[in-house]
Parts: C-alpha cells; sequence; structure tokens
C-alpha cells in the first residue's frame, strides 16, 4: 500500500487532475539516499576531513514542540551527562575499543531531513534548523536516527513541496496500527495472547503453549513484545478481570532503512503544480494561524468581562 501525498487531499484534488500527465509514483529511495546515523560505540566526534568537531544529535538534542536542534549551550550540558553516565558504566565494563574518525558523509547538510528510528516519529528538517543560530558549525545524527538526503531529482523540486512531502510521511508513520488476531504478543514464559485490539479497554486472554487452550490472563502486569510481518515492539501493560486496564509503555514503532526505501509516494514533477500545493497549503496554514490567534484574543477579551476586578 502506498502513501499518499497531499496533493490528493480533497481540496487539492481538481487543481492537480487538470494537470495531466505531471504526476508519477516513486519509491522514496528513488527520491531519497537513506542511512543510519553514526553509533556513538564506532566513531569519536571528528569527522573526516574537517578540523572542528562535530555535535552529535541524539533525540534529547531536539526541541520537541518544534523539532528544531536546541541552543549550543544546552547541548554541551547534555553531553556533560552523558560523558558522567559512560564514566560510570566503564567502571563496570572493560574500556572502550579505541574509536574512529566519523566519514564524511554524516556530516549533516542544509537539505537533508533525519527521522527518528524509535516511538513517535518525528523528523527534523536541517534547513529549519538552521534558520536558528545554535552557534554550532557541524552536526552529525546517532543512530537514533535515519537520514533522508535528497537525490539530484528531488534537490530541483521546490524545497516547501519537498517539506510537505516530509510532513505527510510523518504523519503516515504515525498512524496509530490496529493489532488484529493475526498480530502474536509473546511473554516471557512463551505464551501468547488473544485479542481483537490491543488496547485500554479490549479484553485479553492467554493461549496456553502447550495445549493451545484459551484461558482467562490472571490480573497483574505483563511484559512481552510484539510480533508482526512489520516491526517487533517491546510492550508493557497491566489487565485486570481480563481486561487491559493500562498500557504504561505505548507501542515502539521501529523504523527501517527497508520499511522507508519501500514508501511509495504520488508525486507531481512540474514546479507550477508544486508551487500551486505549496499557496494552497500556506492559504490553510496561516488562515489556522490566524484563526488560532483571534480565537486567544477573543477568549481573553471574555476573560476580562467575565471576571471580576
Amino acid at each position: 500500500m502506498y502513501l499518499k501525498c497531499p496533493i490528493f487531499m480533497k481540496n487539492f484534488t481538481m487543481f492537480f487532475f487538470m494537470l495531466d500527465g505531471l504526476e508519477s509514483k516513486k519509491n522514496l529511495y528513488e527520491l531519497f539516499d537513506i542511512f543510519v546515523g553514526v553509533s556513538e560505540d564506532k566513531y569519536n566526534n571528528t569527522i573526516e576531513g574537517i578540523d572542528s568537531p562535530a555535535f552529535l544529535l541524539r533525540l534529547s538534542s531536539i526541541n520537541e514542540y518544534d523539532n528544531t536542534i536546541r541552543h549550543r549551550n544546552e547541548l554541551i550540558e547534555n553531553e556533560k551527562k552523558i560523558d558522567l553516565f559512560r564514566s560510570r558504566r566503564l567502571l563496570n565494563m572493560r574500556a572502550d575499543k579505541e574509536k574512529i574518525n566519523i566519514p564524511y558523509k554524516f556530516l549533516l547538510r542544509e537539505d537533508d531531513y533525519i527521522i527518528t528510528n524509535r516511538g513517535i516519529t518525528r523528523i527534523v528538517s536541517m534547513r529549519k534548523a538552521l534558520e536558528l543560530d545554535t552557534k554550532v558549525d557541524h552536526f552529525v545524527a546517532t543512530q537514533q536516527f535515519l537520514y533522508l538526503r535528497p537525490k539530484e531529482i528531488t534537490k530541483r523540486y521546490d524545497a516547501k513541496y519537498v517539506d510537505i512531502l516530509i510532513e505527510t510521511l510523518t504523519k503516515h508513520l504515525n498512524l496509530k496500527q490496529d493489532y488484529n488476531k493475526d498480530t502474536i504478543i509473546k511473554l516471557k514464559e512463551g505464551h501468547t495472547l488473544n485479542f481483537e485490539k490491543f488496547e485500554v479497554g479490549q479484553p485479553v486472554s492467554i493461549i496456553n503453549k502447550i495445549n493451545g487452550a484459551n484461558e482467562q490472563i490472571e490480573d497483574g502486569t505483563y511484559f512481552g513484545f510484539i510480533i508482526d510481518n512489520k516491526k517487533e515492539s517491546r510492550i508493557r501493560f497491566k489487565t485486570k478481570d481480563g481486561i487491559i486496564v493500562e498500557i504504561t509503555k505505548s507501542l515502539i514503532n521501529v523504523i527501517t532503512v527497508k520499511e522507508l526505501e519501500a514508501i511509495e509516494l504520488n508525486i507531481s514533477e512540474n514546479i507550477y503544480a508544486q508551487q500551486g500545493l505549496v499557496k494552497e497549503y500556506e492559504k490553510v496554514f496561516y488562515g489556522l494561524e490566524n484563526a488560532k490567534r483571534s480565537y486567544e484574543i477573543f477568549t481573553a477579551e471574555l476573560a476580562d468581562k467575565f471576571i471580576a476586578k
């Protein structure tokens, strides 16, 4: 099943279907080079051919509210905490192997995107991130991210159009998956679970691994991992009277290079059509932003009227 780009949203359908022959179907690997970030156990923070060191970007390096990179001072404080943790860890472990320099290809470029490969999908546009003055010259993403590096064909597209494509990709990867009977949760003791939907409020029972009998699950906390044809996800949850009452650790999406490469997109190859979509998108986006500001002003005025002084 392929991912449909926002150009097929209802509001844009007529505009783009008038441009016959300008649409093509492409896999994500045709538009981007996709590869995993560097392993901190293997590499130091020196890039081949670059004199100054690079900051290694981790999940903790990114502001959650807008997916921008933290300021240099915050990054340095974060590094200190990580170094302290490592020094304590090494007291009980063998010394690290000698690390090597980071290959030049991992130096993040302005047109790169990096995508988290665990948990809720977040994609960072380096162009937008670098619009803020982080006081850092060189960044490299760790293995907590996958690189999406535009190929030559993609560099000819409107940059904002590519941003919309990436935003759509984020939403697609974050869609909640309905796990059905074909999905298996294996518990530590080897039993599997039987359920319709794995979510709070749903009944769940245990399948005895010896005789295959379906038995009511005892109240308590369970640990295990979900296996389906695409992902393996660790999970922790509580049950009471055969009902899931709490999922204390949500499903962890594991995104792989192979999975990303297989995603298909409907792409408009015409620059004018791309720019047309960008205008329509911005019209809606800024309209919603203005509506939000108007709402905040209006409710503030109501508060002045209603609240006695």
